[in-house]
């Protein structure tokens, strides 16, 4: 199972993002994990909690694509190589966030929405 995470640069739920870690290793402990980039919030949560391999971390290449990059990232992290993800797990957050939500709604992937 390949599971995707969206939320804000700003969030700061870490108990709650171990929380979802570790309901998703009981119940699929070899499911593969992917998250942006961002240096801070959930992404970088993610990060150091699931201590993921860089090939699962997607960039964003903010100097090629400026605004649009942060919507392409979310795309190619969603559809990864051409396997689109089994779910997207969306912690709060703003614009970004949303973004992905839209795209993986318009995708068809199901989607976990964590209130807080």
């Amino acid at each position: 199972m390949r599971i995707c995470f969206t939320g804000g640069r700003h969030y700061n739920g870490s108990a709650m993002a171990l929380f979802v870690l570790d309901l998703l290793r009981e119940t699929d402990p070899s499911a593969e994990l992917h998250v942006g980039d961002c240096p801070t919030g959930l992404d970088e949560m993610i990060r150091d909690l699931a201590q993921l391999n860089p090939d699962r971390v997607w960039k964003a290449d903010w100097t090629k694509h400026k605004l649009a990059a942060g919507p392409i990232r979310n795309r190619e992290m969603l559809m990864g190589n051409g396997h689109k993800a089994d779910l997207l797990i969306a912690f709060p957050g703003k614009d970004g966030t949303e973004n992905c939500v839209s795209q993986a709604l318009q995708l068809g992937i199901p989607m976990l929405r964590v209130p807080f």
